[in-house]
């Protein structure tokens, strides 16, 4: 699928759109997992595919995402509860996306910028020392890095075309 960038083109997918996408189906992969590790657990406590899939996944989505789900499971110690808010969230940012997108493209500008300032504090905080920061192996939390830092090339390269 082809992107193109600006705000202005609704019938193509923009840096923005891909951002979108990109949270969905990392939101898609961890619930997934999730659900395959409440169903087999000895799959995820074996270093293999699937373990290195929930751990890109939960790097690929915002630390603030993955605090907020972790107090959540934290308080309730259900993981149905993770699998549907990860997945309605996941739907939400889709149809919010879309809503103020097609409103103006003052509108749709403006949540760009959201995206990308929100994308800029994830990585800042990234690399602060902080404990969760240090979960995840360092192969895992430079690809966390990486796919979010192209998240908000992507967004700064639909903003920069407008």
């Amino acid at each position: 699928m082809k992107i193109s960038f600006g705000i202005e083109d609704k019938k193509r997918l923009t840096g923005a759109g891909t951002y979108v996408k990109v949270f969905q189906v990392s939101s898609l992969v961890l619930a997934c997992c999730m659900l395959l590790a409440s169903q087999f657990p000895p799959v995820m406590l074996k270093r293999g595919l699937f373990s290195a899939l929930f751990d890109l996944a939960a790097m690929s989505l915002p630390r603030a995402w993955v605090w907020l789900l972790s107090c959540i499971y934290r308080a309730s110690s259900k993981e149905t509860i993770l699998f549907f808010a990860l997945l309605v969230l996941a739907l939400a940012l889709d149809i919010a996306f879309r809503k103020i997108s097609a409103r103006s493209p003052k509108a749709a500008e403006n949540i760009r910028k959201a995206f990308a300032v929100l994308i800029a504090a994830d990585l800042v905080i990234r690399l602060l020392p902080f404990s969760f920061n240090s979960e995840f192996s360092f192969i895992t939390n430079a690809a966390g890095f990486a796919v979010r830092l192209a998240c908000l090339v992507l967004i700064v390269l639909d903003l920069r075309k407008k």
